[in-house]
């Protein structure tokens, strides 16, 4: 799949995801909304995705890394509130 692509696809589904869960502030409900709420997982899987097809986009290489490690550690976290915190 054509990576532009894949980042139109992956921000559509972020977008789609942010109506389906009105917006708060952060310090509404307490960090442990923020690590168990699956809205919020999913939001960091998208970013983490999106992170990392931009950083497959970019030709600069400190840039480039910089997107795919922010990137990975996004789908870490969510990969922890998922599995070790829920």
């Amino acid at each position: 799949m054509n990576l532009r692509l894949l980042v139109c696809a992956l921000f559509a589904a972020g977008s789609v995801q942010l109506y389906a869960h009105p917006g708060h502030s952060l310090a509404e409900h307490g960090v442990g909304h923020l690590l168990a709420s699956p809205y919020h997982v999913l939001t960091l899987v998208i970013v983490g995705l999106t992170l990392l097809a931009i950083g497959k986009m970019v030709k600069h290489r400190v840039a480039s890394g910089f997107f795919v490690v922010i990137g990975a550690a996004s789908i870490g976290a969510a990969f922890l509130c998922c599995f070790f915190l829920a």
